[in-house]
């Protein structure tokens, strides 16, 4: 599978996850999301992979498992946070009521709460209208949630976005990236930081 294109990978994904995740150039693709996971302590990982579980069961049979690997996409954010200097970090029970924040820290004296959003971005065209409107959906969702707890009054409020990059090549990952990140800077509550990651 060596010299694989992405996008036969992203099928080999989407059409056999058992077969996608012992492939060797799949496992490439996952090698950083493995590094993200390797920092989570021992709850923290029983609690995402719990998190991750309850969405094998959905497969979308032209998608695959899009939820499940979005969930294993939030260790990005734990591991940002503990890069951060963040202690006591845990994932959010999720709560059928509302939905709440993804993750919990503290910081000195302060408490964090973050919410992770993943937006997939595909093509080679500058970020369209339809791009900035799902940014910004996704930044009020984000806003929202982190709101929807008690503690959210007194907390610092992070959103924590992954912008996964379909078929772009990788010298317009950046400028794209930049665009999203000014056009976000524009929506931004004042209250709530923004953290862009590209893996």
């Amino acid at each position: 599978m060596a010299g694989m294109a992405p996008a036969k990978i992203r099928r080999l994904w989407q059409q056999d996850f058992a077969r996608a995740i012992s492939e060797s150039a799949a496992r490439g693709r996952l090698l950083e999301i493995e590094a993200a996971l390797g920092s989570l302590g021992d709850e923290a990982w029983a609690a995402l992979r719990q998190s991750v579980l309850g969405q094998i069961h959905r497969r979308d049979p032209h998608h695959g498992w899009p939820q499940a690997l979005d969930r294993l996409r939030e260790a990005h954010a734990y591991q940002y946070l503990v890069g951060r200097g963040c202690k006591e970090i845990d994932f959010v029970p999720a709560t059928t009521a509302t939905k709440t924040p993804d993750l919990r820290a503290a910081l000195g004296g302060a408490q964090i709460l973050c919410e992770v959003k993943v937006i997939k971005v595909s093509g080679t065209a500058p970020l369209s209208p339809a791009f900035c409107t799902k940014l910004a959906t996704r930044l009020a969702e984000a806003s929202a949630q982190l709101r929807s707890v008690p503690e959210s009054g007194t907390a610092q409020l992070l959103v924590y976005i992954i912008l996964v990059f379909a078929e772009t090549p990788p010298d317009l990952i950046v400028g794209h990236t930049r665009q999203a990140q000014a056009f976000a800077a524009t929506m931004r509550p004042p209250d709530v930081e923004i953290v862009f990651h590209v893996p």
